[in-house]
Protein backbone atom coordinates (compact mmCIF):
# COMPACT_ATOMS: atom_id res chain seq x y z
CA UNK A 1 0.00 0.00 0.00
CA UNK A 2 2.84 2.63 0.95
CA UNK A 3 4.31 1.47 -2.62
CA UNK A 4 1.11 2.46 -4.50
CA UNK A 5 0.68 6.28 -2.56
CA UNK A 6 4.37 6.50 -3.40
CA UNK A 7 4.05 6.08 -6.81
CA UNK A 8 1.43 8.01 -7.02
CA UNK A 9 3.13 11.20 -5.07
CA UNK A 10 5.80 10.51 -7.80
CA UNK A 11 3.86 10.47 -10.71
CA UNK A 12 1.82 13.90 -9.31
CA UNK A 13 5.13 15.31 -8.57
CA UNK A 14 6.26 14.10 -11.96
CA UNK A 15 3.05 15.60 -14.15
CA UNK A 16 2.91 18.65 -12.34
CA UNK A 17 6.40 19.92 -13.20
CA UNK A 18 5.96 18.86 -16.56
CA UNK A 19 6.71 22.70 -18.44
CA UNK A 20 4.28 23.11 -20.91
CA UNK A 21 4.99 24.73 -23.72
CA UNK A 22 4.03 28.34 -25.05
CA UNK A 23 1.05 27.59 -27.82
CA UNK A 24 2.56 30.35 -30.13
CA UNK A 25 6.05 28.98 -30.00
CA UNK A 26 5.41 27.70 -33.53
CA UNK A 27 4.16 31.20 -35.07
CA UNK A 28 7.25 33.04 -33.28
CA UNK A 29 9.89 31.08 -34.28
CA UNK A 30 8.74 31.18 -37.82
CA UNK A 31 9.04 34.86 -37.77
CA UNK A 32 11.98 34.53 -36.27
CA UNK A 33 13.22 32.22 -38.77
CA UNK A 34 11.88 34.66 -41.88
CA UNK A 35 13.13 37.78 -40.27
CA UNK A 36 16.58 36.18 -39.64
CA UNK A 37 16.53 35.75 -43.26
CA UNK A 38 15.79 39.20 -44.37
CA UNK A 39 18.88 40.05 -42.68
CA UNK A 40 20.90 37.01 -44.18
CA UNK A 41 19.68 38.72 -47.07
CA UNK A 42 20.43 42.42 -46.41
CA UNK A 43 16.80 43.37 -47.15
CA UNK A 44 15.88 46.26 -44.87
CA UNK A 45 11.87 45.84 -46.67
CA UNK A 46 11.25 42.49 -45.20
CA UNK A 47 12.72 43.19 -41.95
CA UNK A 48 10.71 45.78 -41.72
CA UNK A 49 7.79 43.54 -42.05
CA UNK A 50 8.69 41.74 -38.72
CA UNK A 51 8.87 44.80 -36.98
CA UNK A 52 6.71 47.24 -35.12
CA UNK A 53 7.62 50.66 -34.37
CA UNK A 54 8.94 52.09 -31.82
CA UNK A 55 11.86 49.40 -32.27
CA UNK A 56 14.39 49.07 -29.67
CA UNK A 57 18.21 48.07 -30.34
CA UNK A 58 20.42 47.20 -27.94
CA UNK A 59 23.91 45.61 -28.76
CA UNK A 60 26.92 45.46 -26.08
CA UNK A 61 27.78 48.51 -24.17
CA UNK A 62 26.26 51.39 -26.51
CA UNK A 63 23.41 53.05 -25.37
CA UNK A 64 19.28 51.84 -26.92
CA UNK A 65 18.64 53.05 -29.88
CA UNK A 66 15.05 53.98 -30.07
CA UNK A 67 14.06 53.72 -33.98
CA UNK A 68 10.61 55.52 -34.58
CA UNK A 69 10.10 54.90 -38.14
CA UNK A 70 10.74 53.10 -41.18
CA UNK A 71 13.28 55.81 -42.18
CA UNK A 72 15.19 55.81 -39.08
CA UNK A 73 15.73 52.12 -39.86
CA UNK A 74 16.67 52.03 -42.78
CA UNK A 75 19.83 54.71 -41.97
CA UNK A 76 20.93 52.38 -38.86
CA UNK A 77 20.15 49.58 -41.05
CA UNK A 78 22.67 51.27 -44.13
CA UNK A 79 25.48 52.23 -41.39
CA UNK A 80 24.99 48.71 -40.05
CA UNK A 81 25.33 46.70 -43.61
CA UNK A 82 28.71 48.60 -44.19
CA UNK A 83 30.47 47.90 -41.04
CA UNK A 84 32.55 44.75 -40.26
CA UNK A 85 30.34 42.89 -38.10
CA UNK A 86 27.37 42.75 -40.93
CA UNK A 87 29.81 40.90 -43.38
CA UNK A 88 28.70 37.38 -43.10
CA UNK A 89 27.06 35.38 -45.81
CA UNK A 90 24.26 33.59 -43.44
CA UNK A 91 23.05 32.66 -39.88
CA UNK A 92 23.18 29.30 -37.89
CA UNK A 93 20.65 29.12 -35.63
CA UNK A 94 21.99 27.04 -32.47
CA UNK A 95 19.75 27.10 -29.72
CA UNK A 96 16.40 28.80 -29.94
CA UNK A 97 13.71 29.33 -26.31
CA UNK A 98 10.82 30.93 -26.81
CA UNK A 99 9.03 31.96 -23.46
CA UNK A 100 5.67 34.26 -22.97
CA UNK A 101 6.47 37.38 -20.95
CA UNK A 102 4.19 40.04 -19.04
CA UNK A 103 1.26 39.26 -17.13
CA UNK A 104 -0.63 39.39 -20.38
CA UNK A 105 -1.63 36.08 -21.81
CA UNK A 106 -0.68 35.60 -25.92
CA UNK A 107 0.38 39.28 -25.48
CA UNK A 108 4.64 38.93 -25.31
CA UNK A 109 6.72 37.05 -25.67
CA UNK A 110 10.47 36.84 -25.81
CA UNK A 111 13.31 34.21 -27.97
CA UNK A 112 16.42 33.60 -26.54
CA UNK A 113 18.21 33.15 -29.43
CA UNK A 114 22.53 31.93 -29.76
CA UNK A 115 23.28 31.82 -33.61
CA UNK A 116 27.09 31.46 -35.63
CA UNK A 117 27.10 33.90 -38.39
CA UNK A 118 28.62 31.97 -40.89
CA UNK A 119 30.74 32.61 -44.22
CA UNK A 120 30.00 31.44 -47.89
CA UNK A 121 32.20 28.20 -46.86
CA UNK A 122 30.08 27.60 -44.08
CA UNK A 123 32.74 28.16 -41.90
CA UNK A 124 31.98 30.08 -38.41
CA UNK A 125 32.93 33.64 -38.08
CA UNK A 126 31.59 34.22 -34.95
CA UNK A 127 28.54 33.28 -32.18
CA UNK A 128 26.11 35.90 -30.66
CA UNK A 129 23.33 35.37 -28.15
CA UNK A 130 20.75 37.73 -28.94
CA UNK A 131 16.86 38.44 -27.05
CA UNK A 132 14.24 39.02 -29.45
CA UNK A 133 11.24 40.59 -27.86
CA UNK A 134 8.21 40.03 -29.75
CA UNK A 135 4.21 41.53 -29.01
CA UNK A 136 1.00 41.02 -31.15
CA UNK A 137 -0.04 44.05 -32.77
CA UNK A 138 1.65 47.29 -33.86
CA UNK A 139 3.42 49.03 -31.02
CA UNK A 140 3.55 49.68 -27.26
CA UNK A 141 3.80 53.72 -27.38
CA UNK A 142 0.69 54.26 -28.35
CA UNK A 143 -2.28 56.18 -26.97
CA UNK A 144 -3.57 53.83 -24.29
CA UNK A 145 -6.95 53.35 -25.96
CA UNK A 146 -4.90 51.98 -28.91
CA UNK A 147 -2.83 49.86 -26.76
CA UNK A 148 -5.80 48.45 -24.91
CA UNK A 149 -7.67 48.10 -28.07
CA UNK A 150 -4.67 45.88 -29.81
CA UNK A 151 -4.53 43.88 -26.38
CA UNK A 152 -8.46 42.94 -27.07
CA UNK A 153 -8.03 41.98 -30.58
CA UNK A 154 -4.61 40.40 -30.01
CA UNK A 155 -5.84 37.01 -31.41
CA UNK A 156 -6.19 38.54 -35.06
CA UNK A 157 -2.47 40.66 -35.03
CA UNK A 158 0.62 38.96 -35.75
CA UNK A 159 3.76 38.99 -33.99
CA UNK A 160 5.88 41.27 -34.46
CA UNK A 161 9.48 42.48 -32.40
CA UNK A 162 9.88 45.17 -31.04
CA UNK A 163 13.22 45.03 -29.45
CA UNK A 164 16.54 43.12 -29.90
CA UNK A 165 19.27 43.08 -27.43
CA UNK A 166 22.65 40.97 -27.00
CA UNK A 167 23.91 39.43 -23.84
CA UNK A 168 27.24 37.99 -23.58
CA UNK A 169 27.86 34.40 -24.12
CA UNK A 170 29.09 32.74 -20.72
Amino acid sequence: MKNIYALAIGLCITFATEEKSFKHEKQISDVLQTYMAEVDNKNPAGMLEHLTMPFDIHFGSERTVTIRSDEEFRAVFENWKNQDIAQFHSTGLVSVIINQTGPLKNFLAVADVTYNRLDQDGNILRTERVLYHFMRGDGYDLPIFKVVWSFFTRWIRKWKIYMISNIDIE
